[in-house]
């Protein structure tokens, strides 16, 4: 069986070949990519940069490609065709498998070759992502917040969530249209694609996460550090770190020691220089006003961006992971957190629901409602019992969830019943 996946980003293999330092993105594909090889399956991984030329390396038995596009990753790019008729060409897949409907350059793999069998996995959905990314950010909020790099690059709240809508109508949009097989893996993105997919079948896969958080010891409550609060990242609104520190205020009186860390890019850009003040975000300028009028800017800790093992220690040494998107699919910093047993809190939103089931595997709450995500943390640290239970059935969950070998069969599966298809 010949697969050709297509991915947003550059996996950690190619980024070897490449010299390359590879983005912390798409993790629970590399393991997914590697069991696949290993069981039979003749898989090859392209994407496409704009700037790093065209690229054939071979790693691990898979064959990886990258294409030159000129355009960004969200415009269609004509240049791109013929470099997919080459590699189509070289090796002639049973089936194309996309991975996410974020980017363009697989659209013109699809316009070029209308004929050929696709599958696309479900990561969010941008059309939706678009609804909530001011997060409960009014206007005014957002244009108070303006800095110099949202008027020269125009990246602001605002511009980022028209781009979201645009992508959506542009690149979402016609991937639903062209594409009738999908992948997904909770009732929230089953929902949506019966609604943007006409005569579209869906195919239930979980996803694997990434290879350390399976063989890791998990998360033990003595070896924490006492009432912190660890988020895996907080780059833009829809991420909802200004709820968290909205929570945090609440409890700093009653919490004199609590801390909330997260991980990701730098957007709070405290040292007072004339760069920074050059690259500040709106989101970034937002949250260090918001600090300040909170008052908890001794319980607020930026972690940089963290590797694999970095992010897998941070996870641990925390008393309690928070999930507060004001949208998610399936978030995988939520599976990670509960395959290691850390009690987790998320916002009841998109999918999950379907990954968390309330005071049992985890804490849900509204995600507006920053005083039940208070209490919620509240309940974590002044019962050391009740969170060891849920992170305990929490982890349970994942590991059924995410058990590799039945996501590997599975998705052979799901690639057989495509390719044999009448």
């Amino acid at each position: 069986m010949k697969i050709l996946w297509v991915t947003n980003s550059i996996l950690p293999d190619l980024a070897i070949g490449l010299n390359q330092k590879h983005p912390p993105y798409e993790g629970w594909l590399i393991g997914l990519a590697n069991q696949l090889a290993s069981n039979g399956i003749n898989l090859t991984i392209a994407t496409a940069h704009k700037n790093l030329g065209t690229f054939h390396h071979h790693a691990n038995g898979i064959e990886y490609y990258l294409l030159e596009t000129k355009t960004n990753n969200y415009t269609y790019d004509k240049y791109l065709e013929h470099q997919w008729q080459m590699i189509m060409h070289k090796t002639q897949p049973d089936l194309i498998h996309i991975q996410g409907s974020e980017n363009a350059h697989g659209l013109s793999l699809l316009k070029t070759f209308p004929k050929a069998k696709y599958v696309l996995s479900i990561q969010g959905i941008i059309s939706l992502c678009s609804r909530y990314y001011r997060a409960g950010l009014s206007r005014k909020e957002i244009l108070r917040n303006l800095t110099i790099r949202n008027l020269i690059k125009r990246d602001s709240i605002i511009s980022k969530e028209k781009e979201f809508i645009n992508r959506s109508e542009t690149i979402e949009k016609e991937y639903f249209i062209r594409i009738n097989n999908f992948i997904g893996r909770t009732e929230w993105d089953k929902t949506h694609v019966r609604y943007l997919s006409e005569n579209s079948k869906y195919h239930f896969c979980n996803e694997m996460l990434r290879p350390s958080f399976y063989k890791s010891t998990s998360w033990n409550i003595s070896k924490v550090k006492k009432y912190s609060i660890f988020l895996s990242q907080g780059n833009y609104p829809l991420k909802g770190l200004h709820q968290v520190f909205k929570a945090v205020s609440l409890l700093k009186n009653d919490f004199p020691d609590i801390e909330v860390c997260f991980a990701g890019r730098d957007i709070l850009l405290e040292k007072k220089n004339l760069m920074n003040y050059v690259k500040q975000k709106n989101y970034g300028k937002y949250l260090q006003k918001l600090i300040k009028k909170l008052k908890i800017t001794d319980h607020v800790k930026y972690l940089g961006t963290l590797n694999e093992t970095s992010m897998l220690e941070a996870y641990k040494k925390s008393n309690v992971f928070i999930c507060p998107s004001s949208i998610e699919n399936s978030p995988n910093s939520l599976a990670e957190a509960q395959i290691l047993g850390v009690p987790c809190i998320a916002s009841y939103v998109g999918g999950i629901p379907s990954m968390v089931e309330n005071k049992k595997t985890g804490l849900l709450y509204r995600f507006e409602e920053v005083e039940q995500l208070a209490e919620h943390i509240r309940y974590i640290f002044t019962n050391p019992e009740k969170a060891i239970e849920i992170g305990e059935r929490g982890r349970e969950s994942a590991l059924a969830r995410h058990d590799k070998n039945t996501i590997v069969n599975k998705t052979i599966s799901v690639y057989n019943s495509i390719i044999f298809a009448d």
